[in-house]
């Protein structure tokens, strides 16, 4: 049998979207596409950790918001988030 794995994801959010500007903060159906994709992982029982990369400051205060020991946050040096 084999034994169950965890899993670390890693979520890239940059703050400069070329095409919707701040895409992952925009309000989408009384959320944002972020808060989405946070809450679908956060319901995955083989997650352990996820790991929000971004160089953006209002990502960084969604993070904050859900005050998640699963949630850390990555200061993503803005030269790698082009």
């Amino acid at each position: 049998m084999v034994e169950s794995q965890k899993i670390t994801v890693l979520l890239p959010c940059r703050a400069g979207s070329q095409r919707v500007v701040k895409k992952n903060t925009k309000p989408f159906f009384g959320s944002s596409l972020l808060e989405i994709k946070l809450n679908q992982l956060l319901h995955v029982n083989k997650i352990e950790k996820i790991i929000v990369s971004t160089d953006d400051e209002d990502v960084k205060s969604i993070c904050r918001k859900y005050n998640n020991e699963k949630i850390s946050i990555h200061d993503r040096d803005p030269y790698y988030a082009s």
